[in-house]
Order: C-alpha cells, then sequence, then structure tokens
C-alpha cells in the first residue's frame, strides 16, 4: 500500500485516525503498533514476522539490560541487540541490491 494510494487515503487513514483518537491515552502506542503491522501486512507480508520478532528480542534485550548490575555486561548486551537490528536493517535495505548485481 502506498500513501498516496485512495485504499490508503480513505480506508486505512481514517480508519487508523478514528481508532487512534477514541482509544484511552495508555493504549494509544498499542493501537499506533497494532495498525503499523496491518499496514505492513498489507504491503509485505513476509516482512511482518520479522518485525515481530525483532521487537519481542527487543524487548527481551532491554529487560536484561535493565536487570544487570555489571556495567561491562550491560554493554555487551547492547552491542549484541545493536548489531542485530544493524543487519537486520543492512539485509532489508541492500540485499535486494546486491543479489541482482549484473
Amino acid at each position: 500500500m502506498i500513501f498516496s494510494s485512495l485504499s490508503f487515503l480513505f480506508l486505512f487513514l481514517p480508519a487508523f485516525l478514528f481508532a487512534y483518537f477514541i482509544s484511552p491515552d495508555r493504549l494509544k502506542n498499542i493501537v499506533l503498533c497494532l495498525f503499523s503491522l496491518i499496514f505492513y501486512y498489507i504491503g509485505a507480508t513476509n516482512i511482518v514476522f520479522f518485525l515481530i520478532g525483532l521487537a519481542l528480542i527487543n524487548h527481551y534485550f532491554s529487560n536484561l539490560i535493565r536487570g544487570t548490575e555489571g556495567e561491562k555486561l550491560r554493554k555487551l548486551y547492547f552491542a549484541v541487540i545493536l548489531a542485530v537490528n544493524l543487519c537486520g536493517l543492512i539485509y532489508f535495505k541492500y540485499a535486494y541490491f546486491l543479489t541482482n548485481v549484473a
């Protein structure tokens, strides 16, 4: 789905805005996350499961960093999760380019 498409402008965007503004403040982030996943599911189904997995991994490591006492271990966990996120970004940004160079 493209941002300038009629289905986005007249169906998806109004549904999102309606759900966002009627939801209580504590649920606004959840509504935003759900509609983002729906948007990605419509446009690129294969990426949604990767995004969900990456969000769960980030959540796990953030709890791990928060619960760890040693500064060196916290930095190691941060470096690991940073590398995981950058690898995902690099893969989805450059994999097509690198495989179709001829």
